[in-house]
């Protein structure tokens, strides 16, 4: 039987530019409450995901960065923001744990809103992203994909922008997703 944490993975090829699908199993309610931490079996899948992709070459990856599909009332600016930096930190630590083991780096990160989020903590989170992961290489927030922005520049959540192409370099960028 699954757990909270446990995760198994789902090969595709009807779907667009999505060829696998890491599925993390937790419970919404489980989630829903503030206080989770890094020892989170949640968390920890999120660990064993970063370490599948980089084992099995997997150059891109998408995760919400509240662990969340929808808003809801309880999600306020503060749980937002707390949570974001939770997901965005270990993120790092874990891309930063992989890279001493070798295999393939993920060259694509990107974190994706939910659903129904407010413009204020939009840019809350994005805003959030470069201070956690310090990069050279150009921040791109994206709200949907059906015009451009200059890299670097922050849309407004109603702005859309559509997904850079990945260029195969050494190189890694990191992203915040607005799903419309």
């Amino acid at each position: 039987m699954l757990q909270t944490g446990d995760v198994y993975v789902t090969k595709h090829s009807n779907l667009s530019q999505v060829h696998v699908v890491f599925h993390l199993v937790v419970a919404d309610s489980t989630l829903s409450s503030g206080d989770i931490n890094s020892r989170h079996p949640a968390i920890l899948g999120i660990r064993n995901i970063l370490k599948m992709a980089c084992m099995y070459d997997v150059t891109t990856l998408t995760l919400p960065v509240l662990l969340m599909h929808n808003m809801s009332e309880e999600m306020t600016v503060a749980w937002c923001t707390r949570r974001a930096e939770l997901v965005l930190k270990c993120a790092k630590g874990f891309m930063i744990e992989m890279a001493s083991w070798g295999g393939s780096q993920i060259k694509n990160l990107q974190f994706l809103v939910p659903k129904g989020i407010s413009e204020e903590v939009f840019g809350t989170l994005a805003t959030m992203l470069p201070s956690i992961f310090r990069v050279s290489n150009p921040l791109v927030f994206k709200a949907s994909s059906s015009s451009a922005l200059p890299t670097g520049h922050l849309p407004s959540p109603s702005t859309p922008v559509p997904p850079s192409s990945s260029s195969p370099s050494s190189s890694s960028s990191s992203s915040i997703h607005k799903s419309l």
